[in-house]
């Protein structure tokens, strides 16, 4: 796809985007895990006026596109047609979707679009039907349905009488029921882990209940107009919700005759004394003349319903922008709706251009009334520059990953400091905060971790008292708990390692633990990139009868084995770091979890290992390391390094 068919425009606050191309050319172009939400107003697959963009409902590779832009655990709402919103919901829910719920929009002014049979049939007989008298016309003054084709005969349209018998029996038979709802879908992009869990690590997962509230009512699933509400009043009467008397905590709630009713409650007063009819959702009418501004657009929102579901799947302010995804923007309404929630940023896609145009003089229009919620922390280090790509910067990695672009991290290759050990060297973790420090940073690391990217650490347990640490493995079921993934445990074996060193009643320790974690279950690994060439492949193969199939030999490469045999070196002349690891270990892990001309992050660089293995294996990288005396020798081997190759060249 060639980018310059997308033309791209911004409001002068930056809080919002709209690219005026096609929606599956434009949404790959699109950063992914960057949106907090999803809301757009599709086509319904209905051939509306026979026009083009209705003719099918979007597809399964669509709605994976906005998966891929979005964060885990944000939401998708999309309207829908009552006759096809259920092939919607099978193309969301195959791309990878979670449905969730569907929720009802109630309006009383839709207008019976279908044939009257009686006319139909005279007509086919050939017979003019006589006039008899006159009815108001309801598309008086409806300039989006004068626009498309529906009466303009002014204020009155005529009465006709059936005349042959067969239309006269036929009378008062259509081919229609009158519109009165549409469906929205609502869909959750899986989560990692438990719903809080997700909420802390990705700043997304909840249904903002407390910010749509109705008059102490839970937020339903229905959304009326002030038509339909009246009616349903009307029917119901008028009812209070009385606050109930205090409780004390403790006092049991159940009527004694279902298993596990009596619970404990909270010391709380219950209810909301609120009052009102039955119709206590939230409730409004189609777009009015008055809000479409000029613009022709046929199924256009109205603003309010907009606002109120942007609104429902609101995340709550946090360390970086709440951005709203709205594919299939129209003119806007959507995009205006977000913006009036409280969404710090709203991105928009439509391909007609007159409809962007109507779209960026109604964002003009509207500007006034957008919230400005998000205020960049201005206390932490995320107000500094961005972070310098190919060198090693000084601090502590849970300030400056923060500072990484987002989506910008192919693999994390690196060897924190092990709990309880070498302390006079640097700073160390206590075994029992080692969890909960490594689940800490690896959280500031998933928004700039691409969705195939792993995260590689070199880690190794102690023996305490005669009995191995369990820190390691309580580190494994924490991040597993947090949501990320645990692809397979590498073993990297050192056999000249450990040889005068440990306990004299054990054996000697030759190995150490690469722990291997990624955000998706399909993670970016070259097998064979580092494996060994061989002139001797052969694969045999057993069918389930148990006869052999012939033996197959030749040469090639062969895959990299889960056990990564690099002998232990001696310090370079002049660095002084107590746990450098072999460049050969770092190189290796690099060249098979990273593309070529990736970027590699070691949030622990030491000496710079990592960071001379990404520059010899051709990828970029970043460095962050808290003491001063490592960071100012990694950036000596690094600027050595670059001298040879200078003079080399």
């Amino acid at each position: 796809m060639n980018r310059k068919t997308i033309n791209t425009y911004h409001s002068p606050e930056r809080n919002w985007t709209l690219h005026c191309g096609d929606v599956q050319h434009t949404l790959p172009t699109l950063s992914p895990n960057s949106f907090s939400g999803a809301f757009c107003d599709p086509p319904y697959g209905l051939n509306f006026m026979e026009k083009d963009w209705d003719q099918a409902v979007p597809s399964t590779a669509i709605w994976e596109q906005v998966l891929r832009l979005c964060k885990p655990g944000a939401y998708l709402l999309a309207f829908g047609g009552t006759r096809t919103f259920h092939r919607m919901v099978c193309n969301i829910e195959d791309a990878g979707w979670e449905i969730r719920d569907t929720c009802c929009w109630l309006y009383g002014e839709g207008f019976p679009k279908g044939q009257d049979i009686s006319k139909g049939i005279d007509k086919q007989l050939g017979l003019d039907r006589p006039v008899v008298g006159e009815k108001p016309n309801p598309h008086r003054g409806s300039n989006a349905d004068h626009q498309y084709g529906f009466s303009q005969t002014g204020s009155m349209i005529p009465l006709t009488e059936a005349v042959s018998d067969e239309a006269k029996r036929w009378g008062g038979y259509s081919t229609a029921l009158k519109p009165a709802w549409e469906p929205i879908i609502l869909a959750q992009k899986p989560r990692r882990g438990t719903f809080a869990a997700n909420s802390l690590r990705f700043g997304c997962g909840g249904i903002n209940v407390d910010g749509c509230r109705i008059q102490g009512r839970w937020p339903a699933n229905l959304l009326l107009d002030e038509h339909s509400a009246a009616c349903l009043d009307e029917q119901s009467g008028h009812s209070r919700s009385q606050r109930s008397r205090r409780r004390k905590a403790g006092s049991n709630i159940g009527n004694g005759n279902t298993l596990h009713t009596f619970r404990s409650r909270h010391d709380c007063v219950e209810g909301y004394s609120d009052s009102g009819g039955a119709s206590r959702f939230f409730y409004v009418a189609k777009a009015k003349g008055e809000e479409r501004e000029g613009n022709d657009h046929p199924t256009l929102k109205p603003l309010a319903l907009c606002e109120y579901m942007a609104k429902l799947i609101l995340p709550p302010a946090g360390r970086t922008p709440r951005r709203l995804l709205v594919p299939f923007s129209g003119v806007a309404s959507e995009m205006i709706g977000g913006l009036m929630a409280g969404w710090d940023h709203v991105t928009g896609i439509e391909h007609n251009a007159q409809y962007v145009a109507d779209a960026r003089s109604r964002l003009t229009t509207h500007s006034s009334k957008f919230s400005v919620s998000f205020v960049p922390d201005t206390t932490t280090a995320a107000r500094h520059e961005p972070i310098s790509l190919n060198a090693v910067t000084q601090g502590n990695c849970r300030d400056l990953i923060p500072r990484l672009p987002d989506d910008s991290v192919d693999v994390v290759v690196t060897s924190p400091p092990y709990a309880d050990q070498r302390k006079k060297h640097y700073p160390g973790v206590p075994a029992e905060e080692y969890a909960t420090f490594t689940v800490d940073w690896m959280a500031r690391l998933a928004p700039k971790l691409k969705c195939n990217g792993s995260v590689l650490i070199v880690i190794r347990p102690d023996l305490k008292k005669g009995v191995i640490n369990d820190y390691v493995l309580q580190t494994r079921l924490a991040l597993r708990n947090a949501g990320w993934h645990e692809c397979e445990e590498l073993i990297w074996l050192k056999r000249d390692g450990g040889a005068c060193m440990g306990s004299s009643k054990r054996p000697r320790r030759c190995y150490e633990h690469i722990l291997w974690f990624s955000q998706g279950p399909d993670p970016f690994v070259d097998v064979k990139a580092c494996g060994h060439w061989s002139d001797n492949v052969s694969i045999r193969a057993t069918c389930p009868e148990g006869k052999q199939f012939k033996e197959i030999r030749g040469s090639g490469r062969t895959k990299l084995p889960d056990v990564i045999d690099v002998p232990v070196r001696r310090n370079p002349r002049g660095v002084d770091h107590p746990a450098m690891f072999p460049p050969e270990l770092a190189e290796t892990l690099i060249k098979s979890f990273c593309p070529l001309r990736g970027v590699v992050l070691d949030p622990f660089a030491g000496s710079g290992n990592t960071c001379l293995a990404a520059r010899n294996c051709g990828r970029d990288f970043y460095g962050f390391e808290i003491m001063a005396k490592y960071c100012e020798l990694a950036r000596k081997r690094l600027n050595d390094q670059g001298s040879t190759e200078s003079q080399a060249g």
